[in-house]
């Protein structure tokens, strides 16, 4: 679990421990993480880093404190790292940057690598699709981004009420639901308004994970949501709640 202001708190089942400055994390105030097989990506301001869950250890990807410059993270003007996203599939971590040399990034782990991606500005938060594209904004305008030959394709269909933030946006084959008006986009124009008080919303198989109350705004319950197979859009039901 990552924090605003104690770093990086890890839960097992004998108990927890608390990784701060003092036991090697960068900082206290963790803004992103994702995790990619044993390792957790950590993002901070001005800093890029990973910890090794088995060995319990930290390491300096790119830092704007970096005396010798590795990649073009390193040194220079700030940035932060507002998102990290994780693939699997394609065995790589994306990272969602604000400020300077902000936009989207590419890290390799296989060959320590960073790239930006060119012409993928604007708003840091990213999401994958099901066919493992990266869902972005840029202007109020929804785009994808092709992992494998790195071109980008305006999605010209959808509302301009688009607007994606911190954990509250997710793609469910071409729909797009984000939470902070509650809505629901088709990509034909349509805009339909979620009668849920969701407060995040994870991907997770072929539905998605939300924290929240269904009905209530101020609950904190625990939910996995799919879609209705027969319904192509302004449908989302089968919620189980834990």
């Amino acid at each position: 679990m990552g924090t605003a202001q104690r770093g990086l708190i890890v839960i097992s089942p004998n108990g927890g421990k608390i990784f701060g400055e003092a036991e090697g994390c960068p900082s206290n105030e963790v803004l992103s993480m994702s995790r990619l097989n044993d390792t957790l990506y950590l993002g901070f301001k001005g800093c890029f880093a990973k910890f090794d869950i088995k060995a319990k250890t930290f390491n300096i990807i790119a830092s704007t404190k970096a005396v010798q410059i590795k990649n073009d993270l390193d040194g220079g003007l700030p940035y932060s790292i507002s998102n990290i996203l994780a693939d699997d599939k394609q065995n790589l971590v994306w990272l969602g940057v604000s400020g300077f040399r902000g936009g989207i990034w590419r890290y390799t782990p296989a060959i320590g690598e960073l790239n930006h991606i060119p012409h993928a500005w604007g708003n840091p938060w990213i999401v994958l699709n099901d066919d493992g594209e990266i869902l972005f904004e840029d202007s109020g305008q929804p785009n994808l981004l092709n992992p494998e030959t790195g071109q980008i394709k305006s999605l010209k269909g959808y509302s301009k009420e688009f607007h994606m933030g911190s954990r509250d946006t997710v793609m469910l084959g071409k729909d797009i639901i984000y939470i902070s008006y509650r809505t629901l986009l088709s990509d034909d124009g349509k805009v339909s308004k979620l009668d849920k008080y969701w407060k995040k919303l994870e991907r997770f198989g072929s539905g998605i994970i939300t924290v929240g109350s269904g009905n209530n705004p101020t609950g904190l319950d625990l939910s996995f949501i799919q879609p209705k197979e027969s319904v192509k859009s302004n449908s989302v039901s089968n919620e189980k709640q834990t």
